[in-house]
């Protein structure tokens, strides 16, 4: 990861108070973790992780021309060495955060937090001057380095923030101060690290608590946990949903049509959309984003251009037509609400449909139970062809063949195995509906469908 320094006098101050080393007349651009991504004046970071260790890395990006390496081995030359690189990371994030005037957007949720925060920037991006966390750079690193790509003519940051550990939602709020908060959901993602679904709720609902009283939180009123946590938070609440009037009410038929209706009850007006591929994932976020975008100002007329012309990131629903098929890559990652919602969003089409579904992981001792549990909603949505891929995926399989379904359901070891089979057993004009953990790396699949 690198980003180019937004402030680099504000950078470069912050980096005296902190290190004692005066920076102010080195021609330098950007700041990285990543010693492929060094550039000349660039400052290195160098951070121990689970793979591999900057450290091993520090004379190469010397050798590329850094200006100087932060590091906790070595004291010379134009290595600085400090107790925690992570620390340090953090402790300057939050330093030139406090030197940025532009308000902050903070993002997070088991689901849609990456295509939101996408689509807001391409939405207020027609009027605002925007900064935010590119690609899915919301990590206790990630975030805290995309801070400084913020410089003093921005006028918003969107801070896409994750978490898969107790804790991170307060740490990465504590360097983004956010002025706005959304919450887009509470599911069971990274739940092998929590101990339920309330534990993932608590450690979310940190963001809310983040936002102070003179700022404003988006609620979800469809989501159980979070409408039920509105009343002992003092920041300015605008609720949204589909099943009952609120500030921002959407309509929308995943059975019928492409058509969106939105509701501004607070303004008395409303718009329709109609979205090509429109599925309930999709409604719901462009409904979370209607309500942040009309708070700060952008007309109907403005939101209606620039969602017509938004595109969805890639393998996160996104449509590709290969072979006379359709593919609905949503590879990015998994878990057992977004994989039933996918499964769901697939009523709407009269095609024959295949779903070919890679291990969703990190969900702890019920692992077993989501993945069987996957087929009553195969079943109940009427799949009828069905691919499968992981060792835990395996545990769906069996069930299947135990339950005796009608479901044309084969299970594969082999990613190769099972691109040869569905290479043969595709036809035109089917819709091919890909889906599994990250790791599983399903997009692979996509690439061996000819």
């Amino acid at each position: 990861m690198r980003v180019d320094i937004g402030d680099k006098l504000v950078f470069s101050k912050i980096f005296n108070q902190l290190t004692k080393y005066d920076i102010s007349s080195i021609k330098f651009n950007g700041i990285s973790i990543d010693s492929r991504k060094i550039e000349k004046g660039d400052i290195f970071i160098a951070l121990k992780g689970l793979q591999s260790d900057g450290h091993d890395f520090i004379d190469s990006c010397l050798n590329k021309g850094a200006s100087f390496v932060i590091n906790e081995k070595h004291n010379e030359r134009n290595m600085i060495k400090v107790e925690s690189s992570k620390a340090i990371i953090k402790d300057m994030a939050i330093k030139y955060r406090k030197n940025m005037r532009c308000k902050v957007v903070a993002i997070t949720g088991s689901n849609g937090k990456t295509t939101t925060k996408e689509m807001l920037y391409h939405i207020l991006s027609s009027n605002y001057t925007i900064s935010y966390t590119k690609d899915n750079f919301n990590s206790t690193i990630g975030m805290p380095i995309s801070v400084f790509s913020i410089s003093n003519s921005d006028d918003i940051f969107l801070a896409e923030i994750g978490t898969n550990q107790k804790g991170e939602i307060a740490y990465l709020c504590e360097v983004a101060k956010p002025d706005f908060g959304i919450i887009t959901n509470i599911a069971e993602a990274h739940i092998a690290n929590f101990n339920s679904l309330d534990e993932i709720y608590k450690e979310k609902l940190n963001l809310f608590k983040s936002v102070s009283k003179d700022g404003t939180i988006f609620v979800n009123m469809d989501d159980h946990y979070l409408s039920s946590s509105i009343d002992s938070l003092n920041s300015k609440k605008i609720k949204y949903g589909f099943k009952n009037q609120y500030d921002y009410q959407g309509t929308y038929s995943n059975n019928e049509s492409n058509k969106l209706s939105i509701t501004n009850f607070n303004k008395s007006d409303s718009l329709t959309l109609n979205i090509p591929h429109l599925n309930t994932n999709m409604a719901k976020n462009i409904l979370c984003s209607f309500a942040l975008v009309s708070e700060l100002g952008i007309d109907i007329a403005t939101f209606k251009k620039q969602i017509n012309s938004f595109n969805i990131p890639n393998g996160r629903g996104n449509f590709i037509y290969k072979n006379n098929c359709t593919i609905i890559n949503d590879t990015y990652n998994s878990n057992y609400s977004s994989t039933i919602s996918g499964i769901k969003s697939l009523n709407r089409y009269n095609n024959r449909k295949i779903v070919v579904l890679g291990d969703m992981l990190e969900l702890g001792n019920k692992s077993i139970e989501f993945h069987t549990d996957i087929l009553h909603h195969l079943v109940e949505n009427n799949i009828k062809n069905v691919f499968l891929y992981g060792e835990l995926m395996e545990y769906l399989y069996k069930e299947a063949q135990n339950q005796k379904t009608d479901i044309n359901i084969f299970y594969f070891q082999s990613q190769n195995e099972l691109i040869k089979v569905i290479n043969t057993y595709i036809v035109k004009n089917d819709f091919i509906y890909i889906k599994g953990s990250r790791s599983m790396k399903m997009e692979n699949i996509i690439k061996g469908i000819k």
